[in-house]
């Protein structure tokens, strides 16, 4: 899924809902991951798109609920440089 096809909304301090297509998932942010990557809170939902932008198909698909971004950020190939990278590019 592209990152310009997942919609992220605020769903409370370190909280959000993406909507990926149909789907809807909650996420939320442990501010010690951002910390670890150097971002700030303001980069919090871009980091969210762009894990969610990095995972793959088979594990998108498997998504429901609520889930933390550490555990999602994991299952992205090449984290955390990958995404950080996309995230400054």
């Amino acid at each position: 899924m592209h990152a310009d096809d997942i919609d992220v909304t605020a769903d409370g301090e370190h909280a959000y809902c993406a909507t990926l297509g149909e789907r809807t998932l909650r996420v939320t942010v442990d501010p010690r991951l951002l910390e670890e990557l150097g971002l700030t809170t303001v980069q919090e939902p871009l980091l969210l798109r762009r894990v969610l932008d990095g995972l793959p198909a088979a594990e998108l698909a498997g998504l429901s609920g609520t889930i933390g971004l550490t555990e999602l950020a994991h299952r992205v190939p090449g984290f955390p440089d990958a995404v950080v990278a996309r995230l400054r590019a």
